[in-house]
């Protein structure tokens, strides 16, 4: 089966993928803002032009979470969950890198609050 999920609204969401990878971070944004993702936060321009920078846009109905092809994820000590990058919310075409928040490898949900919740994937 493919697992879904309740969307904030409390009505059941399409399906998550169920092939996301621990090695890659996929973003389910439910927040309502748009998101900036940069797999660096650590200068300004690594922020700004960092591997696999890309606006993740809040998700309609129908819409699919969305995978930072070409961004690998560290190792973590556990050997599952993984650091690979870091979100922070955006308005008016500013992305605010101080609110910055680490994403893992897997499925990452960012919730209407800001908060992220992460996901084990079902696949490697």
């Amino acid at each position: 089966g493919t697992p879904n999920t309740l969307a904030p609204d409390g009505k059941l969401s399409f399906p998550y993928p169920v092939d996301a990878s621990q090695r890659t971070p996929t973003l389910c944004n439910f927040s309502g803002k748009t998101y900036w993702f940069s797999a660096s936060d650590s200068t300004r321009e690594g922020w700004d032009r960092g591997r696999g920078h890309t606006f993740v846009k809040t998700m309609d109905k129908g819409m699919q979470c969305t995978t930072m092809k070409g961004v690998t994820c560290d190792d973590g000590d556990d050997g599952r969950r993984k650091h690979c990058g870091f979100v922070a919310p955006c308005d008016n075409k500013r992305c605010h890198m101080g609110e910055a928040v680490g994403v893992m490898g897997g499925i990452n949900i960012i919730n209407g609050n800001g908060r992220i919740e992460w996901m084990p994937s079902h696949s490697e």
